[in-house]
């Protein structure tokens, strides 16, 4: 994979950034595109809700989850300069939304989260499996190893905390 990548960066080297535009396809811009529209909205959604929790430590938790979102956004918006890929528009600094805190509950918050957590997944996998560009694809990898080192975090948690649904057990 190394290889590849060294070889594909080196023959880029001078080229402009409509040059380098095509030498990904539409499903691959289309991928950079919709991540990092997933992630500004995720972070638009995150940073609303965490005005409403009320436990510490899930706060925490959130938290750890925004800086890798952030981090995400810059990766992102550096293919998307690389390959003149036109940006989207970013969501407010802050979110002025007029919510009844006592409304949301910390285990709404907890699923609300692990959902978006579960589509993550799920995306980083398709769009790691679409790119044939290993520019591409190499960041959709390390945002799935990363994904899913905070799913598994994020789960206990959820298990300790006792915000999991309780699915049925089929013991005897």
């Amino acid at each position: 994979m190394k290889i590849a990548s060294i070889t594909e960066k080196l023959g880029s080297l001078g080229k402009s950034s409509k040059e380098k535009q095509k030498t990904i396809s539409i499903a691959e811009a289309d991928a950079i595109w919709g991540t990092l529209v997933d992630r500004y909205d995720a972070i638009n959604l995150i940073n609303t809700l965490l005005n409403a929790v009320k436990d510490e430590d899930l706060k925490m938790v959130i938290r750890e989850g925004l800086g890798v979102l952030n981090y995400q956004v810059k990766i992102l918006e550096a293919l998307m300069k690389t390959y003149s890929i036109p940006m989207p528009s970013k969501p407010p600094e802050q979110a002025n939304v007029i919510i009844d805190l006592n409304a949301l509950t910390d285990r709404a918050i907890y699923r609300t989260i692990h959902n978006g957590m579960n589509k993550a997944l799920h995306m980083h996998t398709n769009h790691y499996s679409i790119s044939k560009d290993s520019s591409v694809r190499e960041p959709f990898r390390k945002f799935l190893n990363v994904e899913m080192d905070l799913y598994d975090k994020y789960m206990e948690y959820g298990k300790q905390k006792g915000y999991l649904h309780e699915e049925p057990t089929f013991r005897s």
